[in-house]
């Protein structure tokens, strides 16, 4: 679910050039319409109620839930890079970085972005798509609020994490949270192994 390890990444770069990227903003409104109650969760697109949980899987094969009509979900995103983009300077110094770290570790393929959450911000719990996102190395760049899973919640400088199997949210904290998140284009057990091997594994 959770590795924590360790990169060879030069924070001060991601945090010198985070703001030459493409900032947007999630600021949503769940309701609670045209849901289907089942006994339990179907893996196909649609809208379900289990329990006292609404949940909802889309065309992509992303899982969200919520617990009310009218929850309101805010947080901001830069904009998913991929590797071979055309980077303006500053996204091209943050590749570079990325670059360094997943030679390190053998993986030829990757993307990444940033995840900013203000103490008054509020994240949906989730399941990324296996199909964009398998797992995720993040890296704390500011605050240490805790990631949250449905029985466990970990703080981290830097982890590997199971972002496509477990139902996961994050905790606001007292200040602002910044998160540096690299998408490696290979499945958790084989990341997990590539970090052991390279000699990044905690």
């Amino acid at each position: 679910m959770l590795q924590h390890c360790s990169h060879n990444i030069d924070i001060q770069v991601l945090l010198d050039n985070v703001e030459g990227c493409d900032w947007y903003p999630v600021d949503a409104v769940y309701n609670t319409k045209n849901f289907i109650e089942v006994d339990l969760l179907p893996n196909k697109v649609g809208r379900w109620k289990v329990g006292e949980w609404y949940y909802q899987l889309n065309e992509r094969n992303n899982w969200s839930r919520w617990s009310y009509d009218g929850e309101r979900f805010t947080y901001s995103w830069s904009k998913r890079e991929d590797k071979g983009n055309d980077f303006n300077k500053s996204k091209r110094l943050i590749d570079n970085e990325v670059k360094k770290f997943m030679d390190a570790i053998g993986i030829e393929d990757w993307g990444w972005r940033f995840l900013r959450i203000m103490p008054e911000d509020h994240m949906i719990w989730h399941i990324d798509s296996p199909n964009y996102t398998s797992c995720a190395i993040n890296i704390m760049l500011k605050d240490s609020s805790p990631i949250i899973f449905e029985n466990d919640k970990f703080e981290y400088k830097c982890a590997l994490i199971d972002v496509s199997n477990k139902w996961h949210t994050v905790e606001s904290g007292k200040r602002e949270r910044l998160t540096f998140k690299i998408i490696p284009n290979a499945p958790y057990e084989e990341v997990r192994k590539r970090l052991d091997i390279a000699g990044f594994l905690l």
